[in-house]
């Protein structure tokens, strides 16, 4: 379609985006790699055996099923991405390793379910065609408390009202298409109905996504859970079939690093009735006791002090009556 490389079509001087006799989407499309041109297949290994007995599972590339579920991620340089997530059936059988062949020299990262676009929780390793390599998956699973729950605001501030990267694809929507004259936007984007075609709007929505794209602007809140990765243990050989091949290796463990109140509310308003109650042997039901005796001497005298009044005037209602009868 007349494009020599990807910078032809999307770098930061020259984001064309259009080509003659196809539609602006159907250019990205072509443009870029569905799940199954990247990746020939899947192999997963489980840790324990399912009711069949199978260990072994191997997923279509792209098909969402048990064993395998599929996201499609979008950037600037890459296109389409594609994140691979367990299953239900193999999260609760576990992985001991995991084989991936493909067909075309990609880029991997390992990141949160979600967390594509979050920096803090990818790694890229570039894998190319005719090697095998061999990686070691270690983490840490970190899950902090949200600014709204915390009664001190400092230090690390998250929130997980919504997903990091269904936020950050909101966000730059809501601002792309404000920011430009047609309400149009990039094609790498989840929504791309709408592509630039001038080149004042495709220089105004190229700068706002490049500007914004990894939360510069602090645009969505820093996700609560995340995981700390590492990639190690690497081995690698040279391969003839034009393939490449990544074995990773899992651990079976998690590691959890959990952020938690020293007191909640009614833990600490407990903890304290308790240590007076200790210290002065007073506890709640004494102080609604105190408050009950208040309220009953208040009562009391209320009482006398009324009938103290009804005394009076039947008195001075019978001097009366006395003497209206003797002027009578």
């Amino acid at each position: 379609y007349g494009f020599l490389s990807n910078d032809h079509y999307a770098s930061t001087k020259n984001h064309t985006w259009q080509a003659a006799n196809i539609s602006s989407q159907d250019l990205f499309e072509k443009s870029t790699f569905n799940a199954d041109e990247l990746i020939s297949s899947v192999y997963m290994r489980a840790i324990r055996a399912d009711e069949d007995g199978t260990t072994g599972f191997r997923p279509k590339p792209g098909e969402q099923s048990d064993e395998a579920q599929w996201t499609t991620q979008y950037h600037r340089g890459f296109g389409r991405c594609h994140s691979l997530y367990p299953g239900k059936k193999i999260k609760k059988l576990g992985i001991y390793y995991m084989t991936i062949y493909g067909a075309e020299d990609v880029k991997m990262y390992l990141h949160y379910q979600g967390q594509f676009l979050d920096l803090s929780g990818r790694m890229g390793v570039k894998v190319y065609r005719n090697y095998t390599i061999e990686m070691q998956a270690t983490w840490m699973s970190i899950s902090m408390l949200s600014e709204q729950i915390k009664t001190v605001q400092k230090g690390f501030k998250c929130n997980n009202r919504m997903e990091y990267n269904a936020c950050i694809y909101q966000k730059l929507d809501q601002y792309i298409r404000k920011g430009t004259s047609t309400g149009c936007t990039v094609p790498y984007m989840p929504n791309n109905t709408k592509i630039c075609k001038t080149q004042a709007d495709r220089d105004a929505a190229f700068k706002i996504h490049y500007s914004r794209i990894t939360n510069q602007a602090g645009d969505c809140p820093n996700p609560c859970n995340f995981l700390l990765m590492t990639l190690g243990g690497q081995n690698r050989a040279e391969r003839t079939d034009d393939k490449f091949k990544v074995m990773l290796y899992f651990q079976s463990k998690t590691m959890i690093n959990e952020e938690s109140l020293l007191y909640t509310p009614l833990s600490l308003f407990a903890e304290i009735g308790g240590y007076v109650g200790l210290m002065m042997g007073f506890s709640i039901f004494h102080i609604a006791e105190l408050i009950s005796s208040v309220i009953e001497r208040k009562i009391r005298s209320y009482e006398k002090k009324l009938e103290h009044e009804i005394e009076i005037r039947d008195t001075m209602s019978s001097r009366f009556d006395t003497v209206s009868k003797i002027s009578h």
